[in-house]
């Protein structure tokens, strides 16, 4: 696994941001954030969050974040062995009793989602800054 990136270089910038505007969009549609960059082992979860309209569900979920689409989606990004640490660590943190210590019933269902940002989208940049897609349930097949 690569280490984080250096908040003080480009790339560090642009992951902060993106996680910062995809935090900010989920609490907009009524979400609430239990955790940002959780460390559990070696692995890191972005934000884990309470979606209150799916019953409500734990989602685990990856931020990526570009500068533009100039290098293919952000959530292109996101391989196999990715999907399979974020799987990793939200299963361990179910069984550490993690959620339950945030007040968060231990019998409640759990999701992993990817959240892609392109801060300076190539097309329409004068629409009205970044672009934010969800993707709900990413899965590992």
């Amino acid at each position: 696994m690569s280490p984080a990136p250096d908040p003080r270089s480009h790339r560090g910038r642009v992951g902060r941001d993106a996680e910062a505007l995809a935090g900010r969009a989920l609490e907009r549609l009524g979400w609430r954030i239990l955790g940002r960059n959780v460390v559990i082992g070696r692995d890191e979860i972005d934000l884990i969050c309470l979606d209150p309209h799916a019953g409500p569900a734990l989602v685990f979920v990856e931020v990526r974040g570009h500068s533009s689409g100039r290098f293919g989606a952000a959530e292109e990004s996101v391989d196999g062995r990715k999907l399979a640490r974020t799987y990793r660590a939200a299963m361990a943190l179910i069984r550490t009793g993690w959620a339950r210590q945030q007040g968060v019933p231990s019998a409640l269902a759990w999701r992993v989602d990817i959240v892609a940002v392109e801060l300076a989208p190539m097309l329409a940049r004068s629409s009205g800054g970044p672009t934010i897609r969800h993707i709900r349930g990413a899965t590992l097949d």
